[in-house]
């Protein structure tokens, strides 16, 4: 974002996405009256205003040596009339910059995306496995989106059971597909979408499988998609 030092009056362009403005006074009359506030309050500075397409909010006093003053949606301009010796130095900030973590939405706090998906076959007799796991790192939350597991049968057991494919959250099903029926071409699905599961620093995720059949083979597919995002 943009640094600049203003005086006297004009206006120009803000950079695109401005949501603040930090504002340093650098040098004003020595006759300029002062307040009784803490820090140090003052009169007569000067004025800044904020437009739109040639249009202009009202004046904002600066009444401040140092000044943080919210740009109004959509202003694209900033007006300035600074009086007799004011000088001042203008910090722009987006609302990453300006605002605390935890007033941002989550695609605003250093957004990643995180995929998880196994895909293989399994032959019966295959115990609990677990082909993938996500922990949620610290200082960081995640945001899980969409998990999805699958089995299709694919060569018939002598013995057919209920293999299972599944995604946990801390050991507990998120989704879990059972197939049930011993003929080749079964297949099942189970899927967890359209809504924010909102899971906090060491939480674990984890996709597997089991296939308790006697002989035959099983595929398996289990996924997950979320957003990891800071705290």
């Amino acid at each position: 974002m943009a640094v600049y030092t203003l005086s006297g009056a004009g206006t120009q362009s803000l950079t695109a996405d401005t949501a603040a403005i930090l504002i340093d006074v650098l040098t004003y009359a020595a006759h300029r009256k002062t307040g009784q506030s803490t820090p140090t309050n003052y009169y007569d500075l000067g004025l800044i205003r904020f437009g739109y397409q040639g249009y202009f909010e009202r004046p904002i006093p600066l009444d401040a040596a140092q000044q943080r003053i919210w740009v109004p949606r959509p202003a694209t301009t900033i007006g300035w009339n600074l009086f007799e010796a004011t000088s001042i130095k203008v910090t722009e900030q987006t609302a990453v910059q300006a605002l605390p973590p935890d007033a941002l939405s989550p695609w605003d706090r250093n957004p990643t995306p995180i995929n998880r998906m196994s895909t293989a076959s399994a032959a019966g007799g295959s115990s609990n496995s677990t082909v993938w796991t996500y922990t949620v790192p610290t200082a960081r939350l995640f945001i899980l989106a969409h998990a999805n597991a699958e089995l299709y049968r694919w060569q018939a057991p002598s013995g057919a059971s209920t293999p299972a494919a599944f995604v946990q959250s801390e050991g507990n099903a998120l989704v879990q597909a059972w197939l049930l029926g011993g003929a080749a071409g079964f297949e099942t699905t189970d899927s967890f979408a359209g809504s924010w599961y909102v899971l906090p620093a060491g939480h674990v995720i984890t996709g597997g499988f089991n296939n308790n059949d006697v002989g035959g083979s099983v595929i398996y597919t289990v996924s997950m998609q979320g957003t990891e995002f800071d705290v």
